[in-house]
């Protein structure tokens, strides 16, 4: 609304902005679940804005594209635009707009997160930074007078210049046209043209010069037709690029020329048509099957050894300059072939590179030091060819179009700095490959991608490692037998987002697990605090779980939180596991107590019954927030510690339950049971997808199959098919299954699941029908097993007001067989009445201690009541978010400029930045705080002039404007200017 006041726009902007069918002219917005609509398209262009862009575009954090072009906006490009995370596409095109492009802008243009278009702004800074220039009046007027001179007589001369010789130019680059594509005896005519396509009938696909169409010869053969758009010369001569280099190369994996049209204004090329599409397609298109490692590395090798044969095997060498997915094309028997050679050009025999005068080729893929230099080289190529190789391992997009924009080389780095391979690898490549192979294939892409091109090995050396990766996976192939693949696909079908992390391990090391072959990682990233200790000699032993052996111990601090970011964000259902085994690790001999909070609310405390006893706390979570805050807090009984804590992701919302607010609840578990287990080993991840541990339970009369079938863990529960393969009976026909359990406390809330699964192939006569008792009360009648298919049965409600919870299956008239149950568990409900900190003051602070360097004990939430950050005091108001209000970074040692991020702090009410080291100067955005009514910066090394906005909240006394600085500070020299309207005075 601020932006429709300031620009007087939108006609029919009335009523909600997102309503689905009259959402504003303009403006798109996106639409998922239960989340608020939040506008991500904003265009404005050619609507006759005036002014200065306004400020209050910095507030729609979901914009991905705006575009302000062909108006008449004026003054400087505002700062806070960089703060845009999701913003991908900023269209400034034709303003008025003037100084320098801000350097944050400038550097996301330049790493290709952001789509920059800013021609047509002539008073605008290209260089950075924009230099005044001083000097006489006299320069000005003088050349006021005789710049329309020179330009008119410069204009004059160049249009007799072109009469002369504009026939001849013309008459040769028809010539040059003609001579260039009749290299070869294969023309068409274009009636041939149209018969071959059936009038253009089918589309194949679009690229920047032409659209490519299916067509038959008249011998039956298959064959793409590309046709030039009738656009540009620099489409035309992309065009006559690509048809030169396809007559003259010749290999097994660059496309085959057949010929071509060059009749009149129709130009075309004929080439081999590749049944199987391209790359690109099966990689991003769900709908396709998905390809095999050994499919992968095949068409790695075969693109790898194109793109070789235009540098090594052509003379002279060719860039082909737009190596992506979408231009490598497969066969029927998905051999690959390089295409569009469009944009290629040859190189120098004696030089390495080559400077173009504009940089072509395609984001996400373009090699950073051509995009920032326009010097190509043969290494421009390799580190393209780099970017298909991870799309190849990853199943990602080279440039993701989620809410981050994330290249896929920054989305890798975290993963592999930490040695966590299973999270990048694409989880539609199942189960059949080898790990080595997949190893080397991310070490050869990774070592493609430098920015720095003389690090980037030659496309032969690719060749050769690519071939060593196949090897791999093809001796792999060949010794895999069926049985071990079945055994194979549990334990690679864990959610790929999970997060398994081994908080007493050394920084920066990784390990398989050898039960569960889940792989653990160290906890730096996720907490800067704590110790890391051994447990006791005495309590090691063979079958302890390495992850067990050490732990996190925090003995400073009261509050000590691990910050997880998993990749779906707020709003997701996540299961969260946190383990302790004691273990003397202190050699106090002293079993500890402490809390154990998930963000702002308790979930559990931590109790011990002796040293060796492993204590597991599991919560099914929803949070509100993208971060997850695990926190443990000292309750004075003992040191707290973890030792292992784990996150998975579940697919659906089988376990959710809303909270007293009406926010998604959490379930704490209390208990969960494999009811007739044949063994006394607890099922967990390699059987349960989710990593759900179930324990043994022997008592009653077991049951079992062997049967392996995949209907007992087809539920939606996914529940593991060795746990649904057992279960227990009562002893006789007429007997039934009491179960019971001890609450303690009448006024908890319980969810309890029943799992069934019939395994006994019953007779016509034979028949099994129960019913089911919840403390004498009927709950559930008539129940009758599936066989070997899995069924769940829940309550509906949540069950309260008992000490004790007692379960009763007894048979009914009808049935000849005493009831079963394979599986049971059973969750208490939390109710998290406290809210977590509004989302957007929790990014605004984070990002401000990651700029400043601040806040040893910043943990956790920031407004958590009881703990909440130093320096800061929040507001708390019902059922709202709490917000920050104060903010008090004083005598910080805070250095560089103020912080983009306080501009998000909208509830700000006092920011005191007084007595550090901050330079430059008072951003303009500081006024746009409505709320703020203290503002202290004395003490620091600030320059320039107050902002009119700052200035006059000061002079109408709604603000506390303090700035005075250190007498012998730097800003002596440029000393902050804040002038009165009656008095004008220089505060040094």
């Amino acid at each position: 609304m601020d932006i429709k006041n300031s620009y007087s726009v939108g006609v029919n902007w009335q009523g909600d902005p997102c309503e689905p069918i009259y959402s504003w002219d303009g403006l798109n917005c996106s639409y998922s679940g239960y989340h608020p609509p939040k506008i991500i398209s904003l265009n404005l262009s050619s609507r006759g804005l005036t002014g200065r862009i306004s400020l209050a575009l910095a507030n729609l954090k979901s914009l991905q594209y705006l575009d302000l072009s062909h108006n008449s906006l004026t003054g400087t490009i505002p700062e806070i635009l960089s703060q845009l995370s999701n913003l991908s596409v900023l269209n400034l095109e034709g303003n008025e707009l003037s100084g320098s492009i801000p350097a944050a802008l400038k550097a996301r243009s330049d790493n290709l997160s952001l789509d920059l278009s800013i021609e047509g702004n002539p008073d605008l800074c290209l260089l950075d930074p924009c230099k005044k220039k001083k000097g006489s009046i006299v320069v000005p007027v003088v050349a006021a007078v005789v710049t329309p001179l020179v330009i008119l007589l410069a204009f004059l001369a160049v249009w007799i210049y072109r009469r002369k010789k504009g026939a001849k130019l013309d008459v040769k680059s028809q010539e040059e046209k003609e001579r260039d594509l009749k290299l070869d005896n294969r023309p068409f005519t274009y009636i041939e043209i149209v018969n071959m396509t059936d009038n253009f009938n089918k589309v194949l696909g679009k690229g920047g010069v032409g659209t490519v169409y299916h067509g038959n010869l008249f011998d039956g053969r298959q064959v793409a037709v590309k046709m030039l758009s009738l656009s540009s010369a620099q489409g035309t001569k992309q065009f006559r690029t690509e048809a030169q280099l396809l007559m003259r190369v010749h290999h097994r994996n660059l496309a085959s020329f057949l010929g071509y049209c060059n009749d009149g204004t129709n130009l075309g090329i004929i080439y081999e048509y590749m049944a199987g599409g391209n790359l690109e397609q099966y990689l991003q298109d769900r709908s396709k099957e998905a390809l095999s490692w050994k499919e992968r590395i095949h068409i790695a090798v075969d693109a790898a050894q194109g793109l070789e044969y235009l540098r090594c095997g052509c003379k002279p060498p060719i860039i082909h300059r737009d190596v992506k997915t979408a231009n490598i094309l497969l066969d029927e028997k998905m051999q690959a072939k390089i295409a569009d050679f469009g944009l290629s050009i040859y190189v120098l025999h004696e030089n390495e590179s080559h400077v173009s005068t504009s940089v072509a080729g395609t984001l996400g893929y373009l090699d950073p030091e051509y995009y920032t230099s326009n010097r190509l080289t043969e290494k421009s190529d390799v580190y393209s060819f780099g970017i298909v190789l991870l799309e190849l391992i990853t199943g990602q997009r080279a440039l993701s179009k989620g809410r981050e924009n994330t290249h896929i080389v920054q989305w890798v780095c975290p993963f592999l700095e930490r040695g966590d391979i299973r999270n990048i690898i694409d989880p539609r490549l199942g189960v059949n490959f080898d790990t080595n192979s997949i190893w080397k294939a991310v070490e050869t892409a990774m070592v493609c991608v430098p920015d720095i091109s003389i690090k980037r090995p030659t496309m032969s050396h690719v060749v050769t490692e690519l071939k060593v990766c196949l090897g791999m996976e093809i001796a792999c192939d060949q010794q895999t037998s069926r049985t071990e693949i079945s055994m194979a696909k549990s334990i690679n079908s864990i959610d790929m987002t999970a997060i398994s992390i081994d908080c007493g391990t050394p920084v920066g090391s990784s390990y398989i697990d050898d039960r569960t072959k889940l792989n653990y990682i160290s906890d730096k990233g996720y907490i800067n605090t704590g110790v890391n200790k051994n447990i006791s000699p005495k309590f090691m032993c063979e079958t302890l779980q390495k992850s067990l052996s050490s732990v996190r111990s925090f003995p400073e601090g009261n509050r000590n939180c691990y910050t997880m970011n998993p990749n779906e964000g707020k709003g997701t259902v996540y299961f969260i596991r946190a383990s302790f085994m004691y273990g003397d690790f202190d050699g106090q001999d002293r079993l500890p107590e402490f809390d154990l909070y998930v963000g702002v609310n308790q979930w559990d405390t931590v109790k011990f019954d002796n040293a060796s006893h492993v204590v597991n706390k599991e919560i099914i979570h929803t949070p509100l927030t993208n971060e997850i805050y695990v926190c443990l807090l000292n309750t004075g009984k003992g040191i707290p510690f973890i030792s292992t804590l784990e996150l998975r992701h579940f697919h659906n919302d089988i376990y959710t339950t809303k909270s007293a607010s009406g926010d998604p609840g959490a379930l704490v578990l209390y208990s969960r049971l494999d009811f007739g287990s044949t063994t006394d080993q607890i099922i967990r991840y390699g059987d349960d997808r989710y990593d759900r541990m179930w324990f043994p339970y022997q008592g009653f009369e077991s049951i079992n199959t062997s049967s392996t079938t995949d209907a007992l863990a087809e539920s939606d529960y996914r529940l593991p098919s060795a746990v649904m393969r057992t279960a227990v009976r009562s002893m006789n026909v007429n007997g039934s299954l009491e179960i019971h359990f001890d609450t303690k406390y009448p006024t908890l809330k319980f969810y309890v699941y029943m799992h069934f699964a019939e395994l006994e192939n019953l007779q016509v006569n034979q028949r099994r029908e129960f019913n089911i008792e919840l403390n004498g009360n009927l709950w559930k009648e008539s129940v009758v097993p599936k066989y070997l298919e899995s069924t769940t049965i829940p309550t509906s409600q949540p069950v309260t007001g008992s000490n004790v919870l007692i379960f009763r299956l007894y048979r009914t008239s009808y049935s000849t067989l005493p009831p079963i149950l394979n599986a049971m568990e059973i969750y208490t409900v939390k109710d998290f009445l406290q809210k977590s900190t509004e989302q957007e003051d929790v990014t605004a602070i984070m990002e401000i201690k990651k700029s400043y360097l601040v806040g040893e004990n910043w943990q956790g939430d920031p407004c958590a009541p009881i703990h909440s950050w130093d320096g800061l005091n929040c507001s708390y108001s019902g059922y709202l978010p709490p917000k920050i209000i104060s903010l008090n970074l004083s005598s910080r040692g805070l250095t560089g400029r103020i912080s983009l991020a306080l501009f998000n702090l909208k509830s700000l009410q006092s920011l005191d930045l007084s007595y550090n080291s901050l330079t430059e100067t008072i951003p303009e955005f500081l006024s746009q705080l409505s709320n703020l009514s203290v503002l202290n910066l004395e003490g620091n090394k600030l320059s320039g002039s107050i902002p009119a906005a700052l200035k006059a909240r000061k002079q109408n006394l709604s603000l506390d404007l303090r700035f005075s600085v250190y007498p012998n500070s730097e800003a002596l020299a440029k000393p902050i200017s804040f002038l009165n309207s009656q008095t004008s005075t220089i505060y040094p």
